[in-house]
């Protein structure tokens, strides 16, 4: 006996706007699962840091059956910097993520000594692929997003001085 599977699409209430690939959900939909659990004002914090940087743009796109809605952090284009992704937020109901793609180049000139250990301990052991490393990382604290931050701002420090 062969399994049915179905493809017709998931409606109704049941229906989280993170999971519902035909609806574009707003950021606040996307943030309300966290109102519960306190962390919703840690990844407010978060979104306002990134989006604070010059350059910076952010926008809410769907990036499949893993990450589905997912908020990026680009640097706009300038002369002849093409966009660059800057991060990834992850908006996962059960565990928010954060990803921020790291090329060698840029690896090779953030003091990774100087960084706090929950920053440091990520980037060594982030997967490597298409010439990226894909740090991650699921912050609960001020703190983290203290650090996340820092990291943002070497990045984005890097990035604009070419």
């Amino acid at each position: 006996m062969g399994t049915i599977i179905s493809l017709t699409r998931t409606e109704g209430p049941d229906r989280m706007p993170w999971d519902d690939r035909w609806t574009t959900p707003t950021l606040d939909q996307l943030l309300e699962p966290f109102e519960e659990s306190g962390k919703k004002k840690i990844l407010d914090t978060l979104i306002a840091n990134f989006a604070s940087f010059d350059g910076v743009d952010k926008s809410l796109i769907w990036y499949g059956s893993a990450w589905k809605w997912t908020l990026e952090f680009t640097l706009a284009a300038e002369g002849k910097r093409p966009v660059t992704p800057m991060a990834y937020l992850v908006l996962n109901p059960v565990q928010a993520s954060v990803s921020v793609p790291l090329t060698d180049e840029v690896l090779t000139q953030i003091p990774i000594k100087r960084l706090n250990k929950y920053i440091r301990e990520n980037i060594r052991s982030a997967k490597r692929a298409v010439e990226l490393h894909w740090a991650m990382w699921c912050p609960t604290a001020s703190t983290e997003v203290d650090y996340l931050t820092d990291l943002f701002k070497r990045k984005h420090k890097i990035l604009t001085a070419a």
